[in-house]
């Protein structure tokens, strides 16, 4: 096989030559199976909006009680468990329905 400027080459180079395309060939599989793999691609944009939304909460939640005052920690918690146990129940009533 001859070289682009008409140099002849060698086993040795071919060799070297081959290796370096193999590489290069299984880094670009890599790549593409990764980009294929949606299910790994959605739980990693899963995990990254979870981060976010936790952020997100504890802002929210740290702005609401600076707010408040702390006097109104007690029953910002108490309003809140109320809630929870009222959205419990409806769930646990549609449930039996």
């Amino acid at each position: 096989m001859s070289a682009s400027d008409g140099h002849r080459a060698t086993p040795t180079e071919l060799r070297a030559e081959i290796a370096q395309t193999r590489v290069e060939l299984g880094e670009t599989v890599s790549a593409l199976a990764a980009k294929v793999d949606v299910k790994a691609r959605a739980q990693e944009k899963a995990g990254q909006l979870r981060g976010q939304l936790a952020a997100r909460a504890r802002d929210a939640g740290g702005g609401l009680t600076a707010r408040l005052g702390e006097g109104a920690r007690w029953p910002m918690l108490g309003a809140v468990a109320a809630l929870t146990l009222l959205l419990i129940g409806l769930a646990s009533r549609r449930r039996r329905d």
